[in-house]
C-alpha cells in the first residue's frame, strides 16, 4: 500500500455543493424508506481535542485631571488554536463582524488554510470609534494637606461633590512638612464583574513616610517612587476606597506633582467592541460512505444508508445530508440535522442514517454532499488599561515685612510714625483675598478711617471698595490696646485677586504715638491670613488659609528713647606731605550714651584748590554760582564717648 503526495491545494475544498462519489453504473429506483432510526455510536473514552476561538480585547482609556476622558485606543486579537498533538485541520475560515470587519456576512469568510497540530494563528483588528466606548469605572482621587497651619472655608457646597467638573488647587507651604492625605475611590459602574484589577499609584521623590490604610487590602509593595497592589474583583455598583498618607518637605519654589494613577482590569466573558464571531469551520480526519446490501429474499432490491465516521480527536458538528440518484433529479434522503440542533460526532465515533431501499439491478451509485465541521468553543475578554493624569501641587508661601519709618522716638512727645506692611507672594498659586490683624498697644492709635490707609502694589492703588476695616474696640482711647482688622477682596464672588504670583501688596499708614513711656516695650505683633482659591477659575468662596505670624519672621518693635543726643565736630588746617600741599583734619566726637547713625559731614573748599585723596569715601560737588567745591563723608556709626577722624588732603 502506497501514499499519494498532494499539496495544500488539493486539501481544500469548494463552498460550492461538493458531491462525492462519482456515478459508475446505470442508476435503478428507490422503492421506499425503511423505520431504522438514525444512530450514533462512539466507543472514545479518551480525552478530546479542542478547538479554542479566544478573542482578547485591548482598550487603553487615558483621562484627564478634570476626570474626563481625553483618549482612547483599542485592538484585538482573535487567536485559533489547534490543542491536538496529532490532528490537522484544513479548509479552516472565519467569519466575525465588528471593529473594521463591519461588512463581514456568511459569504465573506476569512480564509486561514491548515493548522498543523498543536499550533495557533491570530487576527489582528483595531476597534473603530473606542471613544465612543462606554467607562467601566469612576476612579475620584481627593488630595488634602492636613498640616495644621492649613485652614479651609466654604460655603453651601461640598467637597463630597468631586464629581462635577472642577479642578482644585492642592497646595503645599513651603519650607515646611506638609503630611498629605490620598483618598482614592475606584467604583465599577458597568454591569459587569471586573475581575483581575491591578492597582498603581506613582509619587516623586520628594515624598516620603509613605503608608497605607486599607480595610480589604494587605499585600501592597511599597517603593519611593510607587505603590501597586492587586484588589479584589468589584461587583457591579461596588465601590473600593484605598488611602495613602505621604510626608513632603519642599525646600524651595519647585515643580512636584500629584503622582500619576493607573488602574488595569479584566472584563471576563465580554469583548467590549461587540465584536463576534459568527462561525468557524474546519475538516479533520472523517470518513463517510454509503452502505448497500443486497437482500437476500430480494434479488436487485437493495437496503442502503449513509455511514459517517469520526478519525479524529475533535468533536465533529454533523451539520447536514443530502443524498441524490445517479442523475441527480431525485432526492434520496435530506437530513437538516441542524434544525433541531446540531449532531455531534465524538472522536472514534459512528454516524448512521436510517435506512432507504433502491431497486438496480446493479450495485445502485449515489451522489451526495455532507456539510459538516469540526467543534469549537469561543472565549472572550476585554482588557482595560486606565490612565489618570497627575496635577501639580502649588506652593503657598508669604514674606512679610514691619517697617516703621522712627525706629526710635523720644518718651512722653506725640509722634506721628509711618507704619509700613509689605506682604510679598512667593508661592505659585495667586493670593485670592487677605486679612490682616496687628494688635495696637496701649499709648499708640491707629486711624478709624478707611481712606487714611494707602494700599497699593505694582500694578498700582487698590480700589478702597474692596477693603474692609474694623477696630475692636472702636474708639480713640489710648489707655488700652486696640486691634485692627483689614480685609481685602473677600466680599461673596469676587473674581479679583490681591497679590498675583511674584507681586507684593503694600499697605501705608499713620500710627500716632501719643504719650509713649520709655519703661515699656512696645511690640505690633501681626498676623496675616492668606486666602488661596480651593478650585481653578471658580467663583465660590471656597479657600485655603494659611496664618503667618509676623513674630516668626521678622517682630516688629518700637522703642521708646529717654537719652539725648550729644555732638561735636571739631576741625583743623595744617601742612601736608608735600610742598604746596594741606591737610584737612575733621574729628566728630559723640558725647551722649547713644550711639549714632548715619552721620553726615561736609565741608567746603575753594575753586583754586585740587582734591588729592582722603580716608573715607566722599562725594565731591562744583556749586555753579560761585565754583567752590563741595565735599560729603557719611560716618555709619559713632559708638558712645567716641570718636571718628576724616582726614583728607587739598593742593
Amino acid at each position: 500500500m502506497g501514499f499519494k503526495k498532494v499539496d495544500n491545494n488539493d486539501l481544500k475544498t469548494k463552498m460550492s455543493p461538493n458531491f462525492l462519489g462519482m456515478p459508475i453504473r446505470e442508476g435503478g429506483k428507490l422503492v421506499e424508506k425503511t423505520y431504522r432510526k438514525n444512530e450514533i455510536e462512539s466507543s472514545y473514552t479518551g480525552l478530546f481535542s479542542e478547538i479554542l476561538i479566544l478573542n482578547e480585547e485591548f482598550l487603553d482609556f487615558h483621562y484627564s485631571t478634570d476626570g474626563r476622558r481625553n483618549s482612547s485606543e483599542g485592538n484585538g486579537n482573535i487567536s485559533i488554536f489547534n490543542n491536538s498533538i496529532k490532528d490537522r485541520l484544513w479548509d479552516a475560515k472565519l467569519q466575525f463582524s465588528g471593529s473594521q470587519f463591519n461588512d463581514q456576512n456568511i459569504e465573506n469568510n476569512i480564509e486561514l488554510g491548515i493548522f498543523e497540530p498543536n499550533s495557533n494563528k491570530v487576527l489582528k483588528y483595531d476597534i473603530i470609534s473606542p471613544e465612543e466606548l462606554p467607562d467601566l469605572v469612576k476612579v475620584y482621587e481627593n488630595i488634602e494637606n492636613l498640616t495644621e497651619d492649613l485652614n479651609f472655608s466654604t460655603n453651601s457646597l461640598s467637597d463630597s461633590n468631586l464629581n462635577e467638573n472642577r479642578v482644585r488647587n492642592h497646595l503645599l507651604l513651603l519650607e515646611r512638612e506638609n503630611k498629605i492625605k490620598f483618598s482614592i475611590s475606584i467604583a465599577n459602574v458597568s454591569n459587569s464583574i471586573l475581575e483581575k484589577i491591578k492597582f498603581k499609584k506613582y509619587f516623586p521623590n520628594n515624598f516620603y513616610d509613605t503608608e497605607v490604610e486599607s480595610e480589604k487590602i494587605k499585600d501592597f509593595k511599597i517603593t519611593k517612587t510607587f505603590i501597586e497592589c492587586p484588589l479584589p474583583n468589584l461587583k457591579p455598583g461596588e465601590t473600593l476606597e484605598i488611602i495613602i498618607l505621604s510626608k513632603v518637605f519642599p525646600k524651595k519654589k519647585e515643580k512636584i506633582t500629584t503622582g500619576k494613577l493607573n488602574l488595569t482590569f479584566n472584563l471576563p466573558n465580554k469583548v467590549l467592541s461587540g465584536v463576534k464571531i459568527n462561525k468557524f469551520s474546519a475538516y479533520s480526519h472523517a470518513m463517510h460512505a454509503i452502505k448497500k446490501v443486497e437482500k437476500n429474499y430480494a434479488p436487485n432490491h437493495w437496503q442502503c444508508s449513509l455511514i459517517f465516521e469520526n478519525h479524529s480527536d475533535f468533536k465533529i458538528k454533523l451539520k447536514s445530508i443530502l443524498i441524490y440518484d445517479k442523475s441527480k433529479s431525485k432526492k434520496i434522503l435530506d437530513l437538516d440535522l441542524g434544525a433541531t440542533g446540531d449532531t455531534i460526532i465524538l472522536p472514534r465515533g459512528k454516524y448512521v442514517s436510517s435506512y432507504f431501499d433502491f431497486i438496480d439491478e446493479k450495485e445502485p451509485t449515489f451522489s451526495r454532499k455532507l456539510e459538516y465541521s469540526v467543534d469549537y468553543k469561543t472565549e472572550g475578554h476585554s482588557i482595560v488599561s486606565s490612565n489618570y493624569d497627575e496635577n501639580n501641587f502649588n506652593i503657598a508661601s508669604v514674606l512679610i515685612k514691619k517697617k516703621v519709618a522712627e525706629g526710635e522716638i523720644k518718651s512722653f512727645e506725640e509722634t506721628t510714625i509711618n507704619s509700613r506692611i509689605i506682604i510679598s507672594n512667593q508661592g505659585t498659586l495667586p493670593i485670592k483675598g487677605i486679612r490682616i490683624t496687628e494688635k495696637i498697644p496701649e499709648d499708640f492709635l491707629a486711624p478709624r478711617d478707611i481712606s487714611k490707609y494707602n494700599l497699593y502694589r505694582s500694578s498700582g492703588t487698590l480700589d478702597l471698595e474692596d477693603i474692609e476695616l474694623k477696630m475692636n474696640p472702636d474708639d480713640d482711647d489710648p489707655s488700652h490696646e486696640h486691634l485692627i482688622e483689614i480685609s481685602i477682596n473677600l466680599r461673596s464672588n469676587n473674581l479679583k485677586t490681591v497679590i498675583e504670583e511674584e507681586d507684593f501688596l503694600e499697605i501705608k499708614y499713620p500710627l500716632k504715638a501719643i504719650t509713649p513711656d520709655y519703661k515699656k516695650a512696645y511690640n505690633l505683633p501681626l498676623k496675616v491670613y492668606s486666602y488661596y482659591p480651593k478650585y481653578q477659575n471658580s467663583n465660590q468662596n471656597e479657600y485655603f488659609i494659611i496664618m503667618d505670624d509676623l513674630s516668626k519672621m521678622d517682630q516688629s518693635a518700637i522703642k521708646i528713647s529717654h537719652r539725648r543726643r550729644k555732638l561735636m565736630i571739631g576741625k583743623e588746617i595744617f601742612p601736608g606731605r608735600n610742598n604746596n600741599e594741606f591737610a584737612i583734619y575733621i574729628v566728630a566726637k559723640n558725647g551722649s550714651n547713644i550711639k549714632l547713625n548715619d552721620v553726615s559731614v561736609t565741608d567746603t573748599f575753594p575753586d583754586s584748590f585740587e582734591l588729592i585723596s582722603s580716608n573715607l569715601d566722599h562725594k565731591l560737588v562744583k556749586s555753579k554760582k560761585n565754583g567752590d567745591h563741595k565735599i560729603s563723608f557719611t560716618i555709619d556709626t559713632i559708638l558712645p564717648y567716641q570718636e571718628r577722624e576724616i582726614m583728607y588732603y587739598l593742593k
